[in-house]
């Protein structure tokens, strides 16, 4: 993970990229901003590849951060950011629930 990690630094640093966009998790991982760029670990897919597959439910791969046709509500909302805030708060950025429904990135100290 840790190679993950330096390649998205380097893509901001010296490739001089503004965003860095995760896909193909599966399931909603960590955000991070650096250097006052974006890097979104993970994404998930818009295919669920786990379909028919036992053994993965706890990882919602029904939850992505792509664009809902179904917007989440509720739990699912509630599952959402407690994964991506435990998973951002170690690059000092939390997740809060706006409105009900919105999740919203802040940046912590």
């Amino acid at each position: 993970m840790l190679a993950l990690y330096v390649v998205c630094h380097y893509s901001i640093l010296a490739l001089r990229r503004d965003i860095i966009h995760g896909h193909s998790s599966h399931h909603p991982k960590g955000i991070q901003v650096y250097h006052g760029k974006l890097i979104i670990y993970g994404c998930g897919d818009f295919l669920n590849d786990y379909e028919g597959i036992s053994g993965y439910e706890a990882f919602r791969d029904d939850l992505t951060l792509m664009y809902f046709l179904n917007r989440a509500i509720g739990i699912d909302v509630q599952w959402l950011k407690d994964v991506l805030d435990r998973e951002s708060k170690k690059w000092g950025a939390r997740i809060v629930i706006k409105g009900g429904h919105a999740l919203v990135l802040r940046l912590t100290d």
